[in-house]
C-alpha cells in the first residue's frame, strides 16, 4: 500500500507537464480484451513499456479491429528494445498486473 501512494505521488508529479519524454525498454504486450463470443469486437492490447530510470511501468492501449495483428504499430518493435517514446500519461487510468501500469496515450516514437 505504501508502494502504491509513494507510485500515485510520482504520477501526480509527472502530471504538471503533458507531453513526457522517455528513455523506455518494451518490456510486454497483454491482450487485455473481453470474451468476444461472436468476433465482433476489436481486440485491445496493452503495450507495456519499463522506464530506464524509475522502473516505472507505462502501457498504451492498442486495437486491433480486423483481429490479424496486421499493420500495427507494435509490429514495427521487438520485445526487450529500448528507445526514446513522448506520450501523455492517464494516471486515472492504472492497471494492476503483478505491478501498476499507468496508461498513456499518443505514444510517439521519437
Amino acid at each position: 500500500m505504501k508502494m502504491l501512494k509513494k507510485f500515485i505521488k510520482e504520477v501526480d508529479y509527472i502530471m504538471t507537464k503533458k507531453t513526457i519524454e522517455k528513455q523506455v525498454r518494451y518490456v510486454r504486450q497483454i491482450n487485455i480484451s473481453e470474451l468476444d463470443r461472436d468476433n465482433i469486437e476489436p481486440i485491445c492490447y496493452l503495450n507495456v513499456f519499463e522506464d530506464l530510470g524509475t522502473h516505472q511501468l507505462f502501457g498504451w492501449k492498442e486495437y486491433d479491429y480486423m483481429r490479424t495483428k496486421v499493420g500495427l504499430k507494435s509490429n514495427e518493435w521487438q520485445f526487450r528494445d529500448k528507445m526514446w517514446v513522448a506520450f501523455v500519461p492517464k494516471p486515472e487510468e492504472i492497471y494492476n498486473y503483478g505491478q501498476p501500469i499507468t496508461v498513456v496515450q499518443r505514444l510517439k516514437k521519437i
